[in-house]
């Protein structure tokens, strides 16, 4: 009997797992290490909490609304005093924002009918994050002021999809103080366009080759889904403490299994992640799902340091994509 769904001595483990039992695939509860996992949802069997899917969404949104709030109050003071290059680095902190809400989102269990509004979220939160990217790569006051343009359409649009949700789930909903209530019913740009497999994807920060079955949208974090429900994805791991790749990977594995309660069925296995070293992590849901990141160390342009792959797919399935998987890893890179 083999099981050959990761590379190297992650399987052997995993077997062994598997026969006899181990307990990872979000941040720790610990606010300065969080991740976004690629998974757009998980199948499970128990009934969902609509009050309670609202309830979590209303407190994220709330929280990103609040952090979109203070980095325009932020960014306006940099522009009193004609500060290009302070406007440019305060996008940081509410990119690391946007990532937290986009992993916060992803843990909301909701309805199967509601799934769609979820991943409109995700996708207009990963389109907000592209754009933020883009202001590192500005060097004039006129490449920065069309930023600004490009930003507000993403924010838009991210308002409308994140309110749209909410409706569904009887939440509250936020307000778009900032665009004065705007709206949109055109795509920032086109990004909303399907990337397929075989062909090459490319961000602001990352690129990689699209699996065998897969597809998704060019933005960052990446997602990628196939007709089945199992999800490919790569995004970044924020880690204040953490100075290793080690320490960066047992930190947000760990605590996301703590925090799901999910069981760890492989750890610590050494892998490549194109010119990239990496670690391997795999856990089990409890819901016959299985879940594997492999950590590794690539700054990008925006100053991200610490990565992951992440894929997700059903016990029957993750053989098969993984091995799709592992076919473009040495494609990954991270600028």
């Amino acid at each position: 009997m083999t099981k050959r769904w990761m590379a190297g001595a992650l399987v052997t483990t995993v077997l062994l797992a598997g026969c006899g039992g181990g307990s990872g695939s979000e941040g720790a509860d610990d606010p300065t290490t969080t991740k976004a996992p690629a998974a757009e949802s998980t199948t499970t069997t128990t009934e969902v909490d609509l009050s309670e899917a609202a309830g979590d969404f209303q407190t994220a949104a709330e929280a990103a609304d609040e952090a979109i709030a203070d980095e325009i109050e932020t960014r306006d003071g940099y522009a009193a005093d004609n500060d290009l290059d302070g406007g440019i680095d305060s996008t940081r902190d509410l990119r690391n924002d946007l990532f937290d809400f986009d992993a916060e989102v992803r843990e909301i269990e909701v309805p199967a009918d509601q799934q769609a509004g979820v991943n409109d979220v995700l996708t207009e939160t990963g389109r907000y994050i592209e754009v933020l990217d883009g202001y590192q790569e500005i060097t004039d006051v006129d490449g920065y002021n069309a930023q600004l343009d490009d930003e507000a359409e993403a924010r838009v649009a991210w308002y409308e999809a994140v309110n749209a949700l909410a409706d569904d789930l009887d939440a509250d909903g936020i307000e778009n103080e900032i665009d004065g209530g705007a709206s949109t019913t055109e795509p920032a740009d086109d990004s909303d366009e399907e990337v397929a497999a075989g062909d090459t994807l490319e961000t602001s920060t990352a690129s990689m080759e699209v699996p065998e079955g897969f597809s998704g949208p060019a933005t960052f974090p990446i997602r990628l889904t196939n007709e089945d429900g199992a999800t490919v994805g790569i995004s970044n791991v924020f880690d204040d403490e953490a100075s290793t790749l080690e320490e960066v990977a047992a930190s947000s594995a760990e605590g996301a299994a703590d925090k799901n309660g999910y069981e760890v069925i492989g750890s610590h296995e050494e892998m490549t992640v194109g010119e990239y070293d990496a670690l391997g992590w795999a856990f089990d849901d409890g819901d016959g799902t299985t879940i594997v990141d492999i950590y590794f160390e690539a700054e990008d342009s925006a100053g991200g340091q610490w990565h992951v792959v992440t894929v997700e797919a059903s016990e029957d399935d993750i053989d098969q994509v993984m091995e799709a998987v592992e076919a473009v890893l040495d494609t990954v890179v991270i600028s």
